[in-house]
């Protein structure tokens, strides 16, 4: 837990649950929040801190295609 000690960690670790939460509401859009992360990552040019953003955009990513994946499957149950 040393990488939460560093304060622009923390900063980036609460934009990106904001963001995150925005982007679970719908009031962003995928590449919206995308470009939020990548912004979040250059201002702070750390290695942390865009190792941070990185992952998030990678789950985010994979965690959509399963949320539309299982969404499928639901649908096709369905029927």
């Amino acid at each position: 837990m040393a990488l939460l000690k560093d304060e622009g960690v923390r900063t980036a670790v609460a934009y990106c649950t904001h963001f995150a939460r925005m982007r679970m509401r719908d009031e962003i859009t995928d590449d919206q929040y995308k470009e939020l992360v990548y912004r979040l990552a250059a201002a702070y040019k750390t290695d942390a801190v865009t190792l941070l953003c990185g992952v998030l955009i990678v789950i985010t990513g994979f965690a959509d295609r399963f949320a539309d994946i299982l969404k499928e499957k639901l649908e096709a149950k369905e029927v």
